[in-house]
Parts: structure tokens; sequence; C-alpha cells
């Protein structure tokens, strides 16, 4: 009889060492004390009503999972399987979810892949992130169908998505069958979430490899919108490096602007690596004012997507540089302006000296000071051709820039000149001995 009391007065203390969100340690102390003899306290605190903020019962799920036992395994699953989210309060809900998901956590640590089957149906009842994510480290195939539906998910659909990686091929199936289906296309425009899942999962078939789903990507690519084609195209790209046609570029491009960061990221990585097969896509992306979002609402090309592909064009040499030169200088001159200040890359030197006649006084002088800053023969040439201008703001700036290159590397500066020197006239070799004499005498 007198152990009784003893009981109750662990379980008072316990709980209210719970319910006091300032002693954490002490909590866990106390339960690490009990052991085993805590569960039956932690189980009866957690199957008391929801509250509206989680971090107490939080914390209680975690300590079943800190003793680890069958038993404390068993109390988590109850709190799995515990109060129906859906006859909550939205706030008591979603604090829940939360309490719900920890324990969930805590099972996957613990490796109970046996209860395999209790998170797939807390996955497909509660949308539980840890669960999706068990049901990709498991491998469970049951649950591909779900994984897939909750791609459309703005709370789970990154995490379903990096579930269904683990599957490698065998998601392809299903991600074939859900690139096919379009929600809402019968009334005449497809859903935001249709949009989405089939962006994903194209992503997901591109990141997979193998030859799943190459015939449906290629239906894809003649998609409405351009983030869904952009992403078709992605997976055909990784499935097929050597089938690239002007009308994918033209898919990446206009990817590359997409409002949706994945889509965007990627495509802009594809590009990169394609380099010059993407320089006439790229061309006519500059003239591309307006995207569609997943509504299919037409949305501005924001300033910086603009300004990344006036850097692209800028870093990567064409076989008919004329085309780039002229579409460079078409362009708005802040953009170009931008692309210039942010451009580094030595293969940049040709494109970037191309621009050496724009009519704009600015421009002319950021020309000569990033040759200055690339620092390759080709961009010497630059500068010297720069010496030249009939405006004296930009010959000056021209002669810095070869004086400071001369002063840090005189075999480049020497090399850079080497060549024609009598094609140049006196005036030019007069202003080129006066910028750089002093560095290269020795």
């Amino acid at each position: 009889m007198a152990i009784q009391p003893d009981l109750r007065t662990q379980e008072e203390t316990l709980t209210g060492l719970l319910d006091d969100l300032s002693r954490p340690e002490e909590a866990a102390d106390r339960v690490a004390d009990l052991g085993e003899r805590a569960v039956p306290i932690l189980r009866t605190y957690l199957r008391r009503p929801a509250q509206s903020v989680p971090q107490a019962r939080q914390r209680a799920v975690r300590l079943l999972g800190m003793v680890g036992s069958p038993g404390a395994h068993e109390a988590l699953r109850g709190v799995l399987m515990g109060h129906d989210l859906a006859g909550l309060d939205p706030v008591l809900a979603l604090s829940e979810s939360v309490v719900k998901n920890e324990a969930a956590e805590q099972l996957v640590r613990a490796g109970r892949c046996d209860l395999a089957g209790d998170l797939l149906a807390a996955f497909r009842r509660d949308r539980l992130p840890a669960a999706a994510a068990a049901l990709g480290l498991w491998h469970v195939l049951e649950g591909l169908p779900d994984l897939v539906t909750a791609l459309e998910s703005d709370l789970v659909g990154e995490v379903a998505a990096e579930a269904l990686i683990r599957f490698g091929t065998a998601a392809g199936p299903e991600l074939t069958k859900a690139l096919e289906e379009r929600h809402g296309a019968a009334s005449g425009t497809e859903s935001r979430i249709s949009r989405l899942r089939r962006i994903r999962a194209a992503l997901l078939l591109a990141e997979m490899g193998g030859a799943a789903g190459l015939e449906t990507l290629r239906g894809v690519l003649q998609d409405e919108n351009p983030s869904v084609r952009a992403a078709a195209a992605l997976g055909l790209w990784r499935l097929d490096p050597g089938g690239t046609t002007p009308g994918r570029c033209q898919a990446l491009l206009r990817g590359a602007l997409s409002p949706e960061r994945r889509v965007r990221e990627r495509c802009r990585d594809a590009v990169q690596a394609l380099g010059e097969a993407c320089v006439p896509a790229a061309l006519d992306s500059l003239a591309i004012r307006t995207v569609p979002d997943l509504y299919g609402v037409p949305v501005t090309v924001t300033r910086s997507d603009q300004s990344w592909v006036v850097r692209f064009l800028m870093s990567n040499p064409f076989r008919d540089p004329t085309l780039v030169h002229r579409g460079l200088l078409a362009c708005d001159q802040g953009l170009l302006a931008d692309g210039l200040a942010r451009t580094r890359e030595v293969r940049a030197a040709g494109n970037v000296a191309g621009l050496r006649d724009h009519p704009n006084l600015g421009i002319r002088i950021l020309v000569a000071r990033v040759l200055g800053r690339i620092g390759s023969p080709a961009a010497v040439a630059g500068l010297v051709e720069q010496l030249k201008d009939p405006s004296r703001k930009v010959r000056r700036a021209a002669a810095r820039s070869l004086g400071a290159l001369a002063a840090e590397d005189p075999g480049l500066v020497r090399a850079g000149l080497s060549g024609q020197a009598k094609a140049r006239s006196w005036l030019v070799r007069w202003r080129i001995w006066r910028a750089v004499h002093r560095h290269l005498s020795g």
C-alpha cells in the first residue's frame, strides 16, 4: 500500500516538470531515474487532450524515445494513432501534428521497421513528414502512390520527393503515371497542384536516371506551362544528353526564368553545362517580359533573372560572336551594366571586348575595367582596341587597366601585345608605351 502514494507523487512531479517548459533538463533526469517506470506516466500524460502549444507534449514523446523500451515504443505508437486531427480545431490540429510527427521520428530512429504499416497509415491520414521519410527509408512499396500524390502538397511535397528518390527506378511507373494525369484539364485549365505534382515528378525522373518515362517526358515537352516544359527538358537532358535540341534549350531557358525556385535553379545549372548550345535560346529570352506561374497567371520576369541571362551570354563564346554582340548591344543598358559588373570568367573576354563600341560612354568605361579584371591575352587585345576610343575617359580607363595588368603579370601583357604591332598607328603605340612601359621595361 505504501507504493501507491509514491507512484502518485512521481506522476505529479513528472507531470509538473513536463508542463514547466523552463525545466527540460530536470524532466529528462527524472525519466532517466525512473526508466521503464516512467512509461505509464508519459503515456497517461499524452492521452490528455491536445494543447495549442505542442512543446510539452513533444518533450514527453522525446522522453519515451529516450527510454527506448518495447513499452515506450508501444506508447509512441499510441500517440501516432491517437487524436483524429480532422476532428480538432485547426490550431490544435496543427499543434498535435507536430507531436505525432515527433512520435514517428522516434520510431524511425529506433529502427522499428516492423511498424511500417502504422507509419503508412499515419502518412495517409495525417501527412506526417517523418512518416514519409520512413516510407522511403524502408522502401515501403505500398506507399509509392501516396508519396506521389503528396507531391501536390506545399507542406510535405519536398519531403515526399526526397522519400521517392530512395526508391530509385522502382518509383518510375508511378511518376510516369503522375506526369500523364492532369487534374482540371477537362474544364480547360489545369489546377495548380496538378502542375506542381507534374513538375516534381519530372524532376524526380531526371534525378533517378534510367529510361523510365522517357517517352512521357518527350510528350510533356509540349506542355502549355513553361515550368512543366522546363522540368521535362531537364529530365530529357539527364536521360538523353546526346539529344539536346533547340526546342529543349528554349524550354530550359524559360525554366531559368521560372517563378518556381527549384525549376529555376536546376535549369540554370543545365544551361550552364550546355553552354554554347543554349546561346541562341538565351538571346531570344532577352525579349521575354512575363512568364506564367503555377496558376497560369503571367508574372513579370524579375530584373535579377534577366541579369542572369545577360551574364550567361557574356560568359559563353559563340561560333558567331557578332550575333551575341548585337543581342547584348540591344539589351537594356542597366542590365548590361549589371551583367558586366558581375563577369569574371576568362572565357568572357571576347564577348566583353565586343562591347567596346557601345554607344553609352559608361558601358565602354565599364568594359575597360572588366577586361582589366579578367586579365587574359584576349582582354589585353581588347584594351588595346579601346585605346583608339574617341573618348578620353575610355582611353584613360583602358590605359589604367593595361598598366595594372602589366604590374601584376608582365608576361601576360607581352603575350597580348605580340603580333600585329606594326599594324597599329604611331598614336596607339605611344598610348600603349605610356600605359605600360614602366612595368615592361625590365
